[in-house]
């Protein structure tokens, strides 16, 4: 019996129930947040140096939604910008250069299996030139395994179980991020970590709901552009984008909150979509002033 279990036993016979459920969640908080796995807090610790390491900045948030295919992006190539996905198939990707790359998926997840995450691995390996690249926790064994990434900056992100614990601690890579639904609030969590103090969302339709029953692709490729397009991975039940929809506006406006609470700027840039939850913001209007004087936005770019 390992302590863990024996810390349990023991409780559960010597403190009344109440107690011990009590006792149990906040246990279950402990657990969630790696203080129990030595190589879990190892890896998030490599996260500190992105700690304020944008203060006061500006930067741009690339989702994948389908208004940003007719969007000009070329001025971007000055900007720190974190793209999401499957971002890398964008035909201004080489050109705007983006400095981080967010991956909201593994290999592990039920719906995509081994087979199909070699093909995806080796996608972007070739493909993804960012600077660095952030993956998900559990994605370390099959990158380790596989040999992906050997020459390239990679780090990991976690997602615990404590679902608003940042709105009282604030936003912390180096420990497991709260829980959200998507690649946007957890790369929102990201930006907010690193300091920037505007950001500015493209890309982020938020609309796959209504564009399920036409069939209209909800990304700026064609299905067929993308691995788990070619293995029909990319049609959802109705039912389960509408709940999700519902979730992902609950997760921005938390987000928009907490930003706000900190004078962080956050604005949607996107073209259409569905996101209302921040302040609309003319896309083009954001390169109009001189370059001398916009050059403090992205001196690390």
């Amino acid at each position: 019996m390992s302590a863990q279990s024996t810390i349990k036993t023991a409780l559960r016979w010597t403190v009344p129930a109440g107690v011990y459920e009590l006792i149990l969640a906040e246990w279950r908080k402990l657990a969630s947040s790696g203080i129990f796995d030595p190589e879990l807090r190892r890896t998030l610790a490599a996260n500190r140096i992105f700690h304020n390491a944008h203060q006061g900045e500006r930067c741009f948030i690339l989702g994948t939604g389908a208004s940003i295919k007719d969007q000009d992006l070329r001025p971007l190539q000055h900007e720190t910008c974190i793209v999401l996905n499957g971002f890398y198939l964008h035909k201004d990707y080489t050109t705007i250069k983006p400095r981080y790359h967010v991956i909201n998926a593994s290999p592990g997840d039920p719906t995509i299996g081994h087979e199909l995450g070699l093909q995806w691995f080796r996608e972007m390996e070739e493909r993804i030139t960012s600077n660095v690249l952030f993956l998900c926790y559990p994605a370390r064994r099959f990158v380790r395994e596989q040999g992906f990434f050997r020459n390239r900056r990679v780090h990991y992100l976690k997602t615990g179980d404590n679902q608003r614990g940042f709105l009282r601690h604030g936003i912390d890579a180096t420990r497991p991020l709260t829980p959200m639904h998507g690649g946007g609030p957890k790369t929102l969590q990201l930006a907010l970590y690193m300091g920037f103090r505007e950001i500015y969302l493209l890309g982020l339709d938020y609309d796959y709901f209504i564009r399920l029953a036409p069939q209209v692709p909800e990304h700026f490729y064609e299905p067929a552009e993308s691995v788990f397009g070619r293995a029909g991975l990319m049609h959802w039940d109705y039912l389960f984008l509408k709940n999700r929809q519902m979730e992902v506006w609950k997760d921005h406006e938390i987000l928009r909150r907490f930003a706000e609470a900190r004078g962080v700027k956050i604005r949607n840039a996107t073209a259409g979509g569905y996101l209302e939850t921040f302040e609309r913001v003319d896309y083009p209007s954001l390169f109009t002033v001189p370059r001398h004087e916009n050059s403090r936005h992205h001196s690390g770019s």
